[in-house]
């Protein structure tokens, strides 16, 4: 059980446990400012500019903290006759590093640090589009639920109190609301946490590749946005390495290396395998991805340019994956607003209606 509980957590975290969170933290801070830098210094380099007068110019501008400790540790290293792969090694992601080695024995250092800064640019853009996609229909169902505990704590309960005081029976239209609205939020919560203990066991379960992770991964629903999700990543981590002037073969091996997400290192594990036995790529990459992989993979064998068609699938998933989740968050958001609705009506009725009986009482009473 143990081994278990640690080996989710090695997968949840780039570290592996709770100790090292803030300095992995830290590490994908600095991260995200190092496309900028890379661009910059990707434009000095294509300019003619040697690396160390590239770099003194960079050190030399305004800089965020986390650049300026890129651009210090690039010139130390370089001072001491290393390559800026090596001297980057241990701050940059390990999948730039392996381009950056590549890229500088072939020559090829300018074009890897555009396509890197490209491929962030890119990432950041799409996880921004997925956030606003799906945020509104996540304000609403928070204030929905901020809505509900309002009204159950505070509003329903005092109208009760109120009958009491009045000698007045509360109707049951005001019990069978207040009901509802104290039981909706537990039903929300109960929810949220069984979707996270669900979510949770799924990564586990995929991590570490347990036998009922095959019959999970075909049976689940939105398994065609799984694979497209997974053929759009696999394809951009590919489309990095070759242009970057590694072979398929080797791609493949350096992908395989790769711990997260579970599903990359047993797919180019089997992946490579098949292309050193010399299968066709349109069959040595048969697998879950999604059907458009294999039709490029076929025209490249024909044309002989396999960069551009792994370019061009993740390209097609990319824009397939963008329009099925607008679809998705234009049914959520809908939906979202008439729950939110029916609840609000039927707290009003309970609300009002009672007050008109009571109304009506009084009315009744005085006209005696």
């Amino acid at each position: 059980m143990n081994r278990t509980l640690k080996g989710f957590w090695a997968s949840m975290w780039p570290r592996g446990d709770f100790a090292n969170l803030h300095s992995a933290w830290r590490m994908h801070q600095s991260w995200r400012e190092l496309p900028s830098l890379c661009d910059g210094l990707a434009s000095l380099l294509e300019a003619g500019l040697p690396i160390q007068a590239a770099l003194a110019h960079l050190r030399d501008n305004p800089l965020h903290v986390h650049q300026q400790a890129f651009v210090n540790a690039a010139r130390a290293g370089i001072d001491r006759g290393m390559t800026l792969a090596q001297a980057w090694q241990n701050q940059i992601p390990p999948l730039l590093f392996t381009m950056l080695e590549a890229g500088e024995k072939a020559g090829q250092t300018v074009q890897v640090l555009k396509t890197w800064t490209r491929h962030a640019e890119e990432r950041r853009t799409w996880f921004n589009q997925f956030i606003r996609l799906f945020s509104y229909p996540a304000v609403l169902l928070v204030t929905l639920t901020v809505l509900l505990v309002f009204m159950g704590q505070t509003v329903l309960p005092s109208f009760m109190h109120m009958y009491d005081e009045l000698g007045f029976p509360v109707s049951n239209s005001l019990r069978t609301a207040l009901y509802t609205v104290q039981a909706v939020p537990k039903a929300l919560a109960g929810l949220a946490l069984g979707s996270a203990l669900f979510a949770a066991a799924i990564h586990l379960a995929s991590a570490n590749r347990y036998s009922a992770w095959n019959w999970i991964d075909i049976h689940l629903p939105g398994r065609k946005i799984r694979q497209l999700v997974r053929t759009r990543l696999f394809c951009t981590l590919l489309y990095l390495l070759l242009d970057s002037g590694i072979p398929v073969s080797h791609a493949v091996g350096i992908l395989k290396r790769y711990s997260r997400p579970g599903w990359l290192s047993p797919a180019s594990k089997a992946i490579e395998q098949k292309i050193l036995a010399g299968i066709p790529l349109s069959s040595a990459f048969a697998g879950p991805w999604h059907e458009v992989l294999p039709l490029f993979l076929t025209w490249s064998e024909q044309t002989g340019d396999l960069v551009v068609a792994v370019s061009r699938v993740q390209t097609v998933t990319s824009q397939e994956l963008t329009r099925r989740l607008q679809r998705i968050s234009r049914v959520a958001e809908p939906l979202t607003l008439l729950v939110m609705g029916a609840l609000v009506a039927v707290t009003m009725t309970a609300l009002f209606a009672p007050m008109y009986d009571l109304t009506n009482v009084l009315a009744s009473g005085a006209g005696g």
